[in-house]
Parts: structure tokens; C-alpha cells; sequence
């Protein structure tokens, strides 16, 4: 069964909505139009009566002559002791209010009497409004007693229908039976115009989607508008997964391109050595030569993809290397007796680790950031020379920004690797954290696939680090890592850093 689209539902909920609201409203209009209209009607009936009362008048005897000629147009009945003078608007209908003049037992004495074909008539219970049914209608009555001077016994009874209230809820009932179609129908256009505009901006990330799915171009991002609602932020969070999926792919160019250009040498090598070897029947001294040449070169083929990829991984940092709380000063310590044992070319190497500095970071990392850093040095120092490997803290006054947004750090852990080798050219210095960066003739000639010194980078990036290198051409290199430490890390109690400071060295 095919799914309604979001705009259909859209549509659907806004008329639902309307149709739901537009009914409540009518239910509502006509229950408060119900009792205004009955309250307007006591109202009208209360007004009316006491109108019609103060159109009677007692007159005793002695006191009536001549007033028949003074109101000529007048009522006069004879009640008791003198005559009952009604004025001649006492009959007349005030919203449909009817007046009559009775005495205690009911019985009419002038006007109108509703109640005539009624075999219950209502009695007088003292001044008051109720309801009752008059020739099967209801109606409101309203009993008021006189209080004039010679009127005892005499009531004015009103009545009114209720007819009115019914013909004002008809009417509503007709109104909102031809404009509720009307509303249903503006909820309809509403609900479409609205879905339009909602939608649109998806519209125009859908259309960008499908360029970009159908084309090469994979730098193209969505066009976001300028409201930031859930939609921008939805257009945001598709712009970085195509970004991550865009870094991913150019990792993998990368990947492909720098694999087929590192491995063309060693792979024409052992191609090479292969067909020289297979020319001719050769001797056993001659294989061995031949298989200790292709075993170098796989040896060197096998070490450069495990260091491509190990860099892709923290490049894409797919692994997510867990953080901890490390202590770096054994981690360093720990390090350099390791790297004490791969010393070559007669070349020393002395630590100066300040103790108790814990920063937050991976520790597998660290160690091979340290031992890449040693092992440049050892590559690049001269013979009979010297490598120092030093750890110290800093504390931070203002806000590190090593630490990032917050700012929050204790001090900085500084780590720098000097040695006194060839040197790095003006040229070169700034490019020696780059891949496959090998520098200039001198520094090319040293086995290595230039990747030891970006890894140093991408590691201290990983961290929160910065990593920097300072050389002179002949005099050596020192390479340094600056790492924030956090609040709860190294402690600056203890006094001045030497004091807690271990040294080592290894000639």
C-alpha cells in the first residue's frame, strides 16, 4: 500500500485539525448561546413586568372622581374599596413578553392568560422566574406581587417563550452549516501552503542530494537558507557525514596513491632481482644474495602499508582511541629504557623526566609518538653523538588554549627530542610533519618512508598537542610536543620541577 507523503499528511492534519476545532467551536457557540439567550430572556421578562406594574395604580373610594374622564384611554376595574386604574400599554408585547393582572387564586383579572387550556396552573410562590410548559412550548414565568397601597392580593404574571432561543440557535446552526465548509476548505489551502513552504527547503536538499549522488563532484554541499531551525540543522549534520564521507574518500585516494607510489621501488626490485636471478642456473650463495634482497625489500613493503594504514586509522580515527588519565612520566621513563636497547651508530641517549605529570590521552599513541621522535633522532644524529629525550610541566596563568574551547588546563606537559645530527634545511623545516616528506638529498639517503614525523603530528593533533620543530643545518634538530594538562593531572605543590626530575643515560 503506497504511504501518503509528508505534504498529503500535512493537508490532512490541518483540515482534521480544522474540522475538530471548527466543530468544538460550534458545540461551544451553542451551549454559551443557549444560556446568554436564556438569561437575556428573564432579563427582557423581569424588565417588561415590573414595566407593567408601574403602568398600575389604586385609586379609593372618594378618590375616583372625575379620573375616568383625566385617562380616558385607560383600564379601570372595580377592585374592593376603589378602582384599579391600568394603563393602556399594560397589554402591549415587549419582547415577546405577555402580561397578566391576577389574583391569589390564579384567576385573570386583566390580560393575557397562557395557562387557560393548562389543567395545572401555576400558583403564586412569592416573587420569582422559572419554567414551565405552556400549550406544550416552554416558556419563562415570572410571578410579581404588588406592593402598592391597596393592591394586596394582586399579581402581575409575564411570560415569555422560549421560541426566541431556538430561532438564535437555528440561525447558528445555519450560519455554521455554510461556513464550516468554507473553513474546511481555507484549512485545506492553508495546510498546503504551509506544507509547500515546510518542505521546500527539504526539496531543495533533496534536489542537491541527488546532484551530488549522480555527479563526481563530492566537494558540493547543501544549500542550508538562513533560518536556523530543524531544518538547517539537519542540513548541517548531512553536510558533515558527505564531509566525513569526502575525507574518507580522499583517504583512500590518498591511500591507493601514495601505496602504488612507495611500493613501485621495492616492487621493481624484487621484480628486477627475480628475472636477473632466473636468467640463468645460479649458485646456492647467488639465490641466498637474490632471496636476501627480496626479503629487505617485502620487509620494507610490509613496514610501509602497516605504517600507511596505522596513519589512515588515526587520520580517520576509525579505531576511536580510548582516552585516559596517563601518567607521562613513566610512560616516558618507561620509553626511552626500550629505545636504550635499538641504539645504533654509537649514538647515546640521556631523559630528563620531571615526575608525577599526568595528562589525558591514549597510551599506545604516546609511546609511538615518543619512540617515532626517538627514532628520527637516531636515524638523523651523527655517529658517536647524542640524543636527549626531557619531560617538564608548565603551569598555565590564563586560559591554555591546548585545552580547547574551555581553555580549562592546569599547565602544559612540554616534551622535546634533540640531537645533534645533520640538521634540517630553512626550506624543509616547515614541511618535515607532512607525508612522505623526506627533505633533501642528505636527510633522503637514511632509510625511512616519511611517515614517522607526520605521525608525530596527527598524534599530537589527536591529543590536543602542538608539535613544532626547531633545526640548523649541521647542528641538529629538536622536535617538541606541547600537551595540556588537565585540573586534576600534574600537581604544582611540590616546588620547582627539578626537584622531582629523573635522568638516564645510555651510552
Amino acid at each position: 500500500m503506497r504511504q501518503h507523503s509528508i505534504r498529503g499528511r500535512i493537508i490532512w492534519f490541518f483540515s482534521l485539525a480544522m474540522i475538530a476545532a471548527a466543530g468544538g467551536t460550534f458545540m461551544l457557540v451553542l451551549m454559551v448561546s443557549s444560556t446568554v439567550m436564556q438569561r437575556t430572556l428573564r432579563s427582557y421578562l423581569i424588565s417588561a413586568v415590573e414595566a407593567s406594574a408601574d403602568d398600575l395604580s389604586f385609586h379609593k373610594n372618594g378618590e375616583e372622581d372625575g379620573i375616568e374622564e383625566q385617562y380616558p384611554h385607560d383600564i379601570f376595574l372595580q377592585y374592593r374599596d376603589g378602582l384599579l386604574r391600568i394603563d393602556e400599554d399594560f397589554l402591549d408585547t415587549m419582547h415577546d413578553v405577555e402580561s397578566a393582572l391576577c389574583d391569589e387564586s390564579g384567576t385573570v383579572l386583566y390580560g393575557k392568560n397562557p395557562f387557560a387550556r393548562e389543567e395545572r396552573k401555576p400558583v403564586f410562590d412569592g416573587t420569582r422566574v422559572y419554567r414551565m410548559e405552556a400549550d406544550g412550548a416552554p416558556v419563562f414565568v415570572y410571578d410579581r406581587k404588588l406592593d402598592v397601597d391597596g393592591t394586596d392580593g394582586l399579581w402581575i404574571r409575564g411570560v415569555v417563550p422560549l421560541s426566541q432561543e431556538t430561532e438564535q440557535i437555528r440561525d447558528i446552526s445555519v450560519a455554521s452549516v455554510f461556513f464550516l465548509p468554507l473553513m474546511i476548505l481555507f484549512a485545506g489551502v492553508f495546510g498546503y501552503m504551509a506544507a509547500h513552504g515546510i518542505l521546500r527547503p527539504l526539496r531543495e536538499m533533496e534536489q542537491s542530494a541527488a546532484e551530488i549522488t549522480s555527479g563526481t563532484d563530492l566537494k558540493k554541499r547543501l544549500e542550508l537558507g538562513k533560518t536556523h531551525d530543524e531544518v538547517y540543522e539537519l542540513g548541517q549534520t548531512m553536510n558533515a557525514m558527505l564531509e566525513r564521507l569526502d575525507t574518507s574518500f580522499e583517504a583512500e585516494r590518498r591511500f591507493a596513491s601514495d601505496a602504488s607510489h612507495e611500493l613501485r621501488t621495492p616492487v621493481s626490485v624484487i621484480m628486477a632481482r627475480t628475472e636477473l636471478t632466473l636468467e640463468r642456473p645460479r649458485s646456492g650463495a647467488e639465490y641466498r644474495e637474490a632471496l636476501e634482497v627480496i626479503r629487505r625489500q617485502g620487509g620494507r613493503m610490509q613496514t610501509l602499508i602497516g605504517d600507511m594504514l596505522d596513519y589512515t586509522r588515526m587520520e580517520q580515527r576509525i579505531d576511536r582511541y580510548p582516552m585516559s588519565m596517563v601518567d607521562l612520566s613513566a610512560l616516558v621513563r618507561d620509553t626511552c629504557e626500550d629505545m636504550r636497547l635499538i641504539a645504533y651508530r654509537d649514538i647515546s641517549l640521556i631523559w630528563h623526566v620531571e615526575e608525577g605529570i599526568v595528562i589525558s590521552g591514549n597510551a599506545g599513541l604516546l609511546t609511538r609518538l615518543l619512540q617515532n621522535l626517538i627514532d628520527n633522532a637516531y636515524r638523523y644524529g651523527k655517529e658517536h653523538g647524542r640524543t636527549v629525550v626531557s619531560l617538564a610541566a608548565l603551569k598555565t596563568r590564563k586560559a591554555n588554549p591546548l585545552a580547547g574551547p574551555a581553555g580549562r588546563a592546569a599547565g602544559t606537559a612540554v616534551l622535546s627530542v634533540a640531537d645533534d645530527g645533520i640538521g634540517i634545511s630553512k626550506e624543509d623545516l616547515p614541511h618535515v610533519f607532512e607525508r612522505f616528506y623526506r627533505g633533501d638529498k642528505s636527510r633522503s639517503v637514511v632509510k625511512g618512508n616519511g611517515l614517522g614525523l607526520s605521525m608525530v603530528g596527527k598524534i599530537a593533533e589527536i591529543h590536543g598537542a602542538e608539535a613544532e620543530a626547531e633545526s640548523e643545518e649541521g647542528e641538529g634538530s629538536t622536535f617538541t610536543v606541547r600537551f595540556p594538562i588537565p585540573p586534576d593531572g600534574k600537581s604544582f605543590a611540590a616546588g620547582p620541577p627539578a626537584r622531582g626530575s629523573s635522568s638516564g643515560t645510555v651510552m
